[in-house]
C-alpha cells in the first residue's frame, strides 16, 4: 500500500518576503534570507519549548504511572508492587468517551445547499470509516485522559493498492482505403493504373478472445485522514489558549534518510540556497538521539539515520525545518479551510489555558499512597515471617548458619552457655490489619475524584456495590453526568472542527467523479456516484450529541424501547400509530447490526381473486352495486331481456 504524502499538499512563514511574494515564492532565495527565516524558526521553537518544559516533566511521570513503572535494583529486598489504579481509571473511562465513531450532521447555509449537505453527510460517514478514524480517536482520547490534552492532525492522502486483473487482448480492424491527392482531392493512381490504397483503422478495437495478467494500481481511498499526534512532539505558541488563537504550532517527527531523499526527489522539499545534501545533516548531533530516547519509551535504532523534522504551521503558511539547520519547505497553507490542520481534545478544560488537566494529575497522590501502603504491608509480613535476630559473632560456629530455612540450625561454640545468650530473636509487630482500612479509604477517595467505581469499571463485584436497582441507577447516573460533560466538550472543541476539516478537504480534493460503496436505507450495500459538483456549497458541521459514547447494548435497548413505546401511541384522528413502525423497526435492525433487512420484510399479500357474478343466465339474484342495492348495468340488462323500456 502506498500513501501519497500530501505534506505535498501541505505547504509555513507567517510573513511575506521582502518582495511581498507568497506561495512557492516564500521559499528563501538566498543564503541571507534562509538564515533569517531559520533564526525565526529556532526562536519560536525555543520560546514554545521553555513554556512547555514544566508540563513535560509532569507528563513523563504520568506516563510511568500509567505503565506501572517500577525501578528494581539488585540487593533491594523491599517490595516493589505497583497497584495499577491509574491504568484502571483511564481504561474504564475510555469506553465511556468513544464507544463508536461519531455521527456527523451537515446543514446547508442556504436553501440551495440542502441537497449537497445530504451528499456531504453520507460522504463524511464513508470517509470516517475508510480512513480508520476510530483507532486514531481512541489514541487522542487516551492522550487527553493521561496528560489532559489530545492532539490530532487532519490531512489529505491518496492511497493506492496493487491489483492483478485479467484483461482481454484487443486488435484494431483495418480496411484498405484510397489514397487521396492532397492538392486535387482526387484518388491517386499508381504506375499500374490502379488506385493507390492504404490500410486505415475502422471502428473501435475488438477483442481477440485471448487474456493476459495485467498489474495495475487502483485508488482504494482518496480523502481526509485523522492522525494521532504525540503530545511530546507538539508545541503551541506560548500565549495560545486554543488551536484557533495560536500564532503558530510546531509538530516534530523523526524520519530516516530514505524519507528525506524521497521528499526532495518528488519536489515536495527543496534544497536551501547554496546548500549541498550533506549540509542538511550538519545540525545532526547526539542531541537528536537523546531527544528521541527521552520521548517516553521511544528507543534509538542504531541502524537508521534519523532526521529531526519540524513542521511549523500558521493559518496561512507552513515551514519545514530539517535537523535545526535547514529550511526545506516554505509555502502557503494549501488547505482551503484556512486553519492549522490540527484539532485539540481536552479532558478537564482549564479556562485561559491551552493544556487541559487529565485523570492522572488529581489521583497521582492516591496512587503513591496506595503503592506505599501495600508495599509496607508486604514488607511487614516478610519481617514477621523472617524475623531478624541479634547474635554474638564470637560464639557462632559458622556465620552461614544465620539463614532462616526449614529444618535449619545455628551452631554455637560455647558448650556451657545457653544458646539464647548467643542468639536473640527480634520481634516485629504485625501492623497489616490497619493497612487494609487505610487502603480502602484511599480507594474510596480515588472513586470520588475520578467517578470510576465498580459499575463504571465493569468489575465482577459491581453487584455488591449497591444492593438495590435504584441505588445502582443513581450511582451510574452520577458518574455518567461527569462523563457526558467530557464528551460534550470534546465534540464542541475537537470533533466539530474535525468534521469541518474533513468536509473542506473533500470539497477541495474531490475528483470529478467517484464511486462509493455505502449502506442504503434498507441496509443493503450499493454503489453510488458522487461528483465534485454535488459537494459544492456552504455547510454547517456538527456532531450528534454523545453519538460516540452509545455502546452496542445501549443502542439495542434504546431502539427496542422506542419501538415498543410508539407502537402503543395512536394518532387520535387516524387511529394509526403516531410514528412509522417500519422506520422504527429498521432502526432496531440497524442496532443489531443486521444488513439484509429484506429478509424481515413481510410477504406481499396474495393478488385479489376476480369477483364471480352470482346471477345465473336468465335471472336470479343480482350482485350488489356500489350503493349496496344492485349493479345498474345488470338491472338494465334484465329489463331489456324482459322487453321493457325506460
Amino acid at each position: 500500500m502506498k500513501t501519497d504524502p500530501v505534506e505535498a499538499a501541505s505547504r509555513p512563514v507567517d510573513e511575506t518576503n521582502e518582495e511581498g511574494e507568497r506561495g512557492g515564492e516564500l521559499f528563501p532565495k538566498n543564503k541571507e534570507e534562509h538564515s533569517r527565516l531559520l533564526n525565526w524558526a529556532l526562536e519560536q521553537f525555543s520560546a514554545a519549548d521553555d513554556a512547555r518544559r514544566p508540563l513535560q516533566t509532569r507528563w513523563e511521570r504520568y506516563y510511568k504511572l500509567y505503565r506501572s513503572w517500577v525501578v528494581r535494583q539488585d540487593g533491594d529486598w523491599h517490595s516493589k508492587v505497583f497497584w495499577p489504579i491509574v491504568f484502571y481509571v483511564i481504561e474504564s473511562i475510555i469506553p465511556k468517551m468513544v464507544a463508536q465513531l461519531p455521527t456527523f450532521r451537515v446543514e446547508g447555509l442556504e436553501p440551495e445547499d440542502d441537497e449537497p449537505a445530504k451528499v456531504m453527510e453520507k460522504l463524511l460517514d464513508w470517509a470516517a470509516g475508510r480512513s480508520k478514524m476510530y483507532e486514531q480517536l481512541v489514541m487522542v482520547y487516551k492522550s487527553a485522559l493521561k496528560y489532559g490534552t489530545g492532539i490530532a492532525k487532519v490531512r489529505h492522502v491518496r492511497i493506492t493498492k496493487p491489483v492483478v486483473r485479467m484483461e482481454e487482448q484487443t486488435e484494431q480492424m483495418m480496411m484498405p482505403m484510397p489514397v487521396m491527392d492532397p492538392d486535387t482531392g482526387a484518388p491517386m493512381i499508381g504506375l499500374d493504373g490502379q488506385p493507390l490504397t492504404e490500410d486505415a483503422p475502422m471502428g473501435d478495437e475488438v477483442g481477440t478472445g485471448e487474456y493476459e495478467r495485467v498489474n495495475t494500481e487502483v485508488v482504494v481511498y482518496e480523502g481526509p485522514v485523522t492522525e494521532f499526534v504525540d503530545i511530546f512532539n507538539f508545541w503551541p505558541a506560548p500565549e495560545a489558549t486554543s488551536m484557533y488563537d495560536a500564532r503558530y504550532v510546531i509538530q516534530r517527527s523523526f524520519r530516516d534518510d530514505v524519507y528525506v531523499k524521497n521528499m526532495l526527489r518528488e519536489g515536495i522539499w527543496r534544497m536551501p540556497p547554496e546548500h549541498e545534501y550533506g549540509d542538511l545533516w550538519s545540525g545532526q548531533t547526539d542531541t537528536i538521539y537523546k531527544l528521541r530516547e527521552e520521548t517516553k519509551n521511544a528507543q534509538t535504532d542504531p541502524t537508521r539515520k534519523l532526521a529531526e523534522i519540524w513542521e511549523i504551521w500558521t493559518d496561512t503558511t507552513v515551514m519545514v525545518v530539517l535537523n535545526r539547520c535547514a529550511i526545506v519547505r516554505c509555502d502557503e497553507n494549501p488547505y482551503e479551510h484556512g486553519s492549522k490542520p490540527f484539532i485539540r481534545i481536552v479532558d478537564y478544560l482549564q479556562e485561559g489555558e491551552f493544556w487541559g488537566v487529565g485523570e492522572i494529575e488529581p489521583i497521582e497522590g492516591m496512587q503513591d499512597v496506595t503503592n506505599a501502603l501495600w508495599n509496607q504491608r508486604i514488607d511487614n509480613v516478610r519481617l514477621v515471617l523472617n524475623r531478624m535476630f541479634a547474635f554474638d559473632p564470637d560464639n557462632v560456629w559458622d556465620m552461614r548458619d544465620l539463614k532462616t530455612r526449614p529444618g535449619g540450625g545455628i551452631r554455637v561454640r560455647a558448650k556451657d552457655m545457653n544458646p539464647r545468650d548467643v542468639i536473640q530473636w527480634i520481634d516485629t509487630p504485625d501492623v497489616t490489619g490497619s493497612i487494609y482500612q487505610e487502603v480502602a479509604e484511599v480507594e474510596r477517595m480515588t472513586e470520588k475524584i475520578s467517578a470510576v467505581n465498580s459499575y463504571t469499571g465493569g468489575s465482577g463485584d459491581a453487584a455488591s456495590y449497591n444492593q438495590t436497582a435504584t441505588g445502582a441507577s443513581i450511582i451510574t447516573e452520577q458518574g455518567n453526568s461527569r462523563f457526558a460533560l467530557k464528551v460534550n466538550l470534546a465534540e464542541m472543541t475537537g470533533l466539530s472542527p474535525l468534521a469541518e476539516m474533513y468536509g473542506s478537504i473533500l470539497q477541495q480534493f474531490m475528483p470529478e467523479e467517484m464511486s462509493l460503496r455505502i449502506l442504503n436505507e434498507d441496509g443493503q450495500k450499493e454503489w453510488i456516484q458522487v461528483t465534485a459538483e454535488s459537494l459544492q456549497g456552504g455547510f454547517d458541521y456538527s456532531i450528534e450529541a454523545q453519538s460516540s459514547v452509545v455502546t452496542e447494548s445501549v443502542r439495542k435497548e434504546q431502539s427496542m424501547n422506542l419501538l415498543q413505546t410508539f407502537a402503543q401511541i395512536m394518532n387520535p384522528v387516524t387511529g394509526q400509530p403516531l410514528l412509522s413502525l417500519d422506520a422504527l423497526a429498521s432502526d432496531v435492525l440497524d442496532a443489531f447490526g443486521i444488513e439484509d433487512k429484506m429478509r424481515y420484510a413481510p410477504a406481499p399479500p396474495p393478488p385479489p381473486q376476480p369477483m364471480l357474478s352470482s346471477v345465473p343466465p336468465g335471472g336470479g339474484e343480482m350482485a350488489p352495486g356500489p350503493d349496496g342495492v344492485g349493479d345498474p348495468n345488470q338491472i338494465m340488462d334484465m329489463l331489456a331481456a324482459a322487453g321493457q323500456e325506460g
